[in-house]
């Protein structure tokens, strides 16, 4: 199954009801999200109770360790939670376990606690945005005319764009990229 990744902020609005959207850069001509009916699992941040296992020694004769996620205890995810758990899981404490971070490109498929159903894909330029597409997209209005104090949810689009992708490159929102642009119903997985 595919997956897709999301930032912290991007988890929040799909706990809040507010996302059935998302844009990707385009950089290649087949969309790695596949097509209408198909599934994307959901990685996001989250905290694993993990095996320590030895790894073998670095350069300097220390102890390597590679932590293995224990599937029989469900993740604590970081869009609700960002500070390390201080509790070991009930009936689950075992000498060398210990919670780990987990960016979403690590986090194992069985710890998802979504999958989205691929309602429609269409490519356009970034800043093609509309007023309802970025409702979709999760955002937040932001004042997008200082002069007029004129809310705009394309100008809170374009807020979190430019904290993921930076404010300058090939991927900002001055540089305008071509875009995957993904509907999606969200389907909850794992509680």
């Amino acid at each position: 199954m595919r997956s897709i990744t999301y930032s912290r902020a991007m988890i929040i609005a799909r706990l809040a009801g507010r996302k059935t959207m998302t844009r990707r850069v385009k950089t290649s001509e087949e969309c790695p999200y596949g097509s209408a009916g198909d599934h994307l699992l959901v990685k996001e941040a989250a905290w694993l109770w993990c095996r320590l296992e030895p790894n073998g020694v670095t350069p300097t004769g220390r102890q390597k360790i590679k932590y293995v996620p224990e599937p029989s205890v469900m993740p604590v995810w970081a869009a609700t939670r960002s500070k390390k758990p201080e509790w070991e899981p009930p009936g689950h404490w075992i000498a060398n376990h210990a919670w780990r971070y987990k960016i979403p490109r690590y986090m194992p498929f069985w710890a998802s606690r979504w999958r989205d159903e691929v309602i429609s894909i269409r490519s356009e330029l970034l800043r093609q945005i509309t007023e309802d597409d970025a409702v979709l997209e999760g955002a937040t209005p932001r004042v997008g005319d200082p002069k007029t104090g004129r809310t705009s949810y394309v100008e809170g689009f374009k807020a979190v764009w430019d904290a993921i992708h930076g404010t300058s490159g090939p991927n900002s929102w001055d540089a305008n990229p071509e875009v995957w642009v993904v509907t999606f119903k969200p389907h909850r997985t794992n509680a």
